[in-house]
Formats: C-alpha cells, sequence, structure tokens
C-alpha cells in the first residue's frame, strides 16, 4: 500500500481489499481533490463510518442493482464535513443516528450528492438524514426513505446555507410531527433555495418548511402536517410555488405563506384534490401578509370550515390578494374567506356555488 502523491483515483473494496483498507484511510491519504471508488456490498465499522472530510472529495459508488454501494453506518453518522466538500454518486447510506445529521453532518463547506439514498437515519434533534450549517447543498436524483428527527428535518435540515434540489422523493415518516425538510436562509443577497420536481408521500408532519426566498415544484402525497409552509423575511423578494399536485395533505393547510414587507407570495398551476386543513382558521391555501397571488390552479373536493383560500392580514394593517383563473369545485358554502384587513380580487374563475362572503360583490367578475 502506498502513498498518493497527487491527485488521482483510489479503490476500496467492502471486504477491505483494493489500494486501501477503509474509507478513511483513503480519505487520510489522498490530497484535495482526490476520488474514492467503493466497490459494491456493505461497507461497515471502524474505518467506514464517522469519516471527517476537510477537504475536497468525490466519492462513488460502483456497485450494481443487484449488489449496491451501502454505508451501514451502525448508530453513527457516515460523513462529517470541517469546511470541505463531498461529491457523492450512487451511495446508499443506512443506520446513520447522532443528535443531528443521522448520515451527514456539514460546517460548511458543499455537498453535492447524485443518485445516492438515504435510509433509515434518524437524529435525536434535528436532520435525520442530513444537517447543514452554511455552505450548499445540492441534490439531483436522491432517495429519502423513512428517515427521522425528534424535532425538524426528518430527511434534512439546512441553516444558514441554501439548497438545490431536483427530481429527489421523499417517503415517510409516517409517525411523528417532525417536518421532512427543514431551511432557514435569511440571505441579505436574496439567493433562493429551488425544490423542483420533487416527490413527497406518506409523512406524518409537513413537507417542506422554509424560511426565506424560496420556489418549489413537485408532488404531495398524503402528507399529514400539511405540505407546504414558506416563511419570508424583510429580506425575501420571492417566495413561488408553481406546477405541483397536492393530494390528501391534511392536518395542515396545502401551502401556507408568510409574507412580509416586499415579499411576493404566489401560487401558479397547481392542482389541490380532496386536501383538508383541519381548522376553521385555515384554508387549503393560507396566506398571511400584505399580498399573494393564487392563478390557473383547480381545487376538487376541498374540504374545511376555514375555506379553500384564505387570506389574513397579518402584522400590517392590511392586505390584498388575487385569484385569477382558477377552478374552485367543492369547499363548502365559502371557499373563499378574508381574515380581518385582507381582501381578494377574483377575476375569471369558477368558484362552484361559491361567490359568497368577502367576493360576493364580484360575481361575475
Amino acid at each position: 500500500m502506498g502513498s498518493v502523491a497527487q491527485a488521482e483515483t483510489v479503490f476500496v473494496a467492502a471486504d477491505g481489499s483494493g489500494d486501501y483498507a477503509t474509507i478513511a484511510d483513503a480519505v487520510a491519504a489522498l490530497p484535495d481533490g482526490g476520488t474514492i471508488e467503493l466497490g459494491g456490498g456493505i461497507f461497515s465499522g471502524d474505518g467506514n463510518r464517522d469519516v471527517v472530510l476537510s477537504a475536497h472529495y468525490l466519492i462513488s459508488g460502483t456497485g450494481s442493482a443487484e449488489m449496491p454501494t451501502v454505508l451501514d453506518c451502525d448508530g453513527h453518522r457516515a460523513f462529517v464535513l470541517q469546511g470541505g466538500s463531498l461529491f457523492g454518486i450512487g451511495l446508499t447510506i443506512q443506520g446513520g443516528q447522532a443528535e443531528r445529521g443521522g448520515a451527514i453532518l456539514a460546517a460548511g463547506g458543499s455537498v453535492e450528492l447524485f443518485l445516492c439514498r438515504f435510509e433509515d437515519n434518524s437524529a435525536d434533534q434535528e436532520g435525520g438524514a442530513i444537517a447543514a450549517d452554511g455552505g450548499d447543498l445540492h441534490l439531483t436524483s436522491c432517495e429519502f426513505v423513512d428517515n427521522s428527527a425528534s424535532q425538524c428535518g426528518a430527511s434534512i435540515v439546512m441553516r444558514d446555507g441554501l439548497v438545490w434540489m431536483q427530481s429527489c422523493s421523499f417517503v415517510g415518516p409516517a409517525t411523528g410531527a417532525a417536518d421532512c425538510i427543514h431551511i432557514e436562509n435569511d440571505s441579505p443577497s436574496g439567493a433562493t433555495s429551488w425544490l423542483w420536481d420533487c416527490s413527497f408521500t406518506d409523512m406524518a408532519g409537513r413537507a417542506v418548511d422554509m424560511v426565506g426566498a424560496g420556489s418549489v415544484t413537485g408532488r404531495f402525497t398524503r402528507c399529514g402536517g400539511g405540505a407546504v409552509r414558506l416563511v419570508g423575511t424583510r429580506l425575501t423578494p420571492s417566495q413561488d410555488v408553481g406546477n405541483c399536485e397536492f393530494i390528501d395533505c391534511t392536518g395542515g393547510p396545502a401551502l401556507e405563506f408568510h409574507a412580509f414587507g416586499s415579499t411576493m407570495a404566489s401560487v401558479e398551476d397547481c392542482l389541490f384534490v380532496s386536501s383538508d386543513p383541519g381548522s376553521a382558521d385555515l384554508g387549503v391555501i393560507t396566506l398571511y401578509g400584505e399580498g399573494g397571488s393564487v392563478t390557473g390552479c383547480t381545487f376538487v373536493d376541498c374540504a374545511g370550515t376555514g375555506g379553500v383560500v384564505r387570506g389574513y392580514s397579518g402584522d400590517g394593517p392590511s392586505g390584498t390578494g388575487v385569484i385569477e383563473r382558477c377552478i374552485i369545485a367543492g369547499g363548502g358554502a365559502e371557499p373563499v374567506r378574508c381574515g380581518a384587513g385582507y381582501a381578494f380580487a377574483v377575476s375569471c374563475c369558477d368558484i362552484v356555488g361559491g361567490w359568497t362572503g368577502c367576493i360576493a360583490e364580484q360575481l361575475g367578475v
């Protein structure tokens, strides 16, 4: 076993053969920018868990569908980033457990993952699979299954950093009140976290809870704590949700916006079916703040005494929302409801049997 003099690719096998016996041995030998290829099979035990990354590494699973590359953490973390970066491809990480970040804990730096799977990881506090403080988190075509946390972020928690996520799927957990993804980013630059074309299925808590600028597209099915909550700040330029499906979302609003100051909340081209927030004070879409728009959306058999679209002025004296080109079929006698100081301008909508309450005078607009 020789030393590595320059950035290159090394191979580690699950049985300890290869260029180095463990992942940690390979990390210690490789310079900044090195690549570690992991063979198929189960990597476990000391040296294959709690691996500290303080430089930049590409770690790639080369296993097959029949024998994937599995990091079995057995009650430990897989990786701890200390200002470095991880580019992971084709890794399955399971059985991780920690106070924060059951599988990966990142203190700054960058985590970029492609075709990775996280299953049955947990945290005593937050970030059942991943907890990140600052830096960036990029996820593409990753799967999260039955990860859990006691407080928030059953799968992911990000604080003071940005998340870019595309074509990822989240299933469970079926118990517990923690949201699945929890993001807090009050960036003065107005940078936006993006969750594109992701799916959330069969979870007890809320799917996405995001503070700061955000844009969300995807599919939300059987989310027991509501689906998406976006909380703006004085530094948040916009919060956008578009091309989403919300099916059987209960226990809270399918969409909840808290928009402050100049923040503009918008919902476009979404489908809502059989969703019920379960409270007389909440709508399937609930808007707090000075404004917001709901455009091109369809609501079918959405129940609840709080209405389908509900607006509140929040901390301000008044607010005005816009509902246009929407179809609301079902939702009780008053599907659009206005809290004190809030009003909706409705145009080009088909609201079946529900031109009552605060929009009654707009019948026929």
